[in-house]
């Protein structure tokens, strides 16, 4: 008996955990979102504060993912326990590319940017749309610039390409429990269908079709995210009152 107990509380807790989780995923996601129309300047406040922000989002995701594992492996979904895994490792592999290559090659830019800008006698914290148009264009005959530019944006597309397959992967996972997990099959193809759409507004060069299909594919995968909380919280109460 003590045995069985022992068992409901290693699986429940990492669902509950991670149900929990999500929630607070969704809530500093937001607030981070929000941020960044709201806080103004390079401050260290402001810089310290979307720092924490990026923490709490990407510790609380991999116990939210890390409840997805469990769920993977207790019903036998391979798919879901892999990508749940591989998601992990990334957002810990992301931190250490971020400090190692990303960092360094953004300061980079903002320096080579600053200091282009203040030779042609412009200010960027009040720069103009026709100050900015002559900005871009010198950036873009500027060599060292470009280099950068190229390592960095590359890196960030092969980064952003890599997840979006394995999230596809993932809510493809979620779907394949529609028969055992109530609300898996709608977050499953919500997060599928939210990943495509935010992956062609990323290729299309039309403006406004763009920024439509990314908004759309954001309400997917928000929607998406939505009910994999409560999928979470549901599996962890069923464990419980078995």
């Amino acid at each position: 008996m003590k045995k069985e107990e022992e068992g409901i509380r290693i699986i429940k807790k990492p669902l509950k955990t991670g149900a929990i989780c999500g929630v607070l995923t969704l809530i500093a996601s937001f607030i981070f979102a929000l941020s960044s129309f709201v806080v103004r300047g390079t401050s260290t406040s402001s810089s310290i504060f979307v720092t924490f922000l990026l923490v709490i989002i990407n510790v609380a995701t991999i116990f939210f993912l890390y409840g997805f594992f469990i769920l993977g492996k207790k019903n036998g979904d391979s798919l879901l326990k892999i990508t749940s895994a591989l998601l992990i490792f990334g957002i810990i592999l992301g931190y250490i590319v971020s400090f190692m290559v990303l960092s360094p090659l953004l300061t980079q830019t903002v320096e080579i940017t600053t200091a282009k800008a203040t030779s042609l006698g412009f200010n960027l914290n009040t720069i103009t749309s026709e100050q900015y148009v002559q900005l871009s264009q010198a950036l873009a005959q500027d060599q060292e610039f470009l280099k950068v530019f190229r390592s960095l944006a590359g890196l960030i597309l092969l980064c952003g390409a890599i997840f979006a397959v394995l999230m596809m992967f993932f809510g493809i996972g979620i779907v394949k429990l529609k028969e055992k997990i109530r609300f898996s099959k709608s977050a499953g193809v919500l997060e599928v269908i939210g990943v495509v759409l935010i992956i062609l507004g990323a290729v299309l060069l039309p403006a406004k079709v763009a920024y439509a299909l990314i908004f759309f594919g954001l309400i997917g995968s928000v929607a998406a995210f939505v009910l994999q909380i409560i999928i979470l919280f549901d599996e962890a109460k069923k464990v419980k009152e078995e």
